[in-house]
């Protein structure tokens, strides 16, 4: 994967966090739209805060999901052609690097994490505990820990934002 292919996934998350910012006033919603998720091991329900708790997690159980796939699909040996490639996000250190500006474009500026002190403070500790916080080379065993892990972050956010709507 080449820096052109991170930038356009940072780009895509860009438009994604544009496209699902409410076109007016938000109607009072009865949830048909965010689909039911089974539990799991973090909970983020009632951590969303602020103004449209719902959007918030909706726009953070999207950029979690991207992320996993993201990472996942630059883990792939060859692209879709057969030719091969080499994977850009290579560590912990690099992994960092794409979630920070994948975020700060994606929210803005503004971190759901700071204006939701305890989500970010509930994924910590759930990342710390599944993943870890090294910021070594990836092997295919540590890149699969992190899809996992970045998957279970965007359930639980859809959890929270259909907890959101009741």
């Amino acid at each position: 994967m080449t820096t052109r292919t991170v930038a356009a996934i940072v780009l895509a998350l860009a438009v994604a966090g544009l496209l699902m910012q409410p076109a007016g006033p938000t109607p009072d919603p009865v949830a048909p739209d965010v689909p039911d998720v089974p539990a799991g091991p973090l909970s983020l329900v009632g951590a969303f805060v602020g103004a449209d708790p719902r959007a918030d997690a909706l726009a953070f159980a999207a950029l979690a999901g991207e992320l996993a796939g993201g990472l996942r699909e630059d883990g792939k040996p060859a692209w879709p052609d057969g030719s091969p490639r080499q994977p850009v996000i290579t560590s912990g250190v690099a992994l960092e690097r794409v979630r920070h500006a994948a975020s700060n474009g994606y929210c803005r500026g503004v971190t759901i994490g700071e204006r939701c002190p305890e989500v970010r403070d509930r994924v910590r500790a759930y990342l710390d505990s599944t993943v870890g916080k090294s910021g070594k080379p990836f092997d295919d065993g540590t890149r699969a820990a992190w899809v996992a892990a970045l998957e279970e972050v965007s359930r639980a956010a859809t959890e929270a934002a259909k907890a959101a709507t009741r």
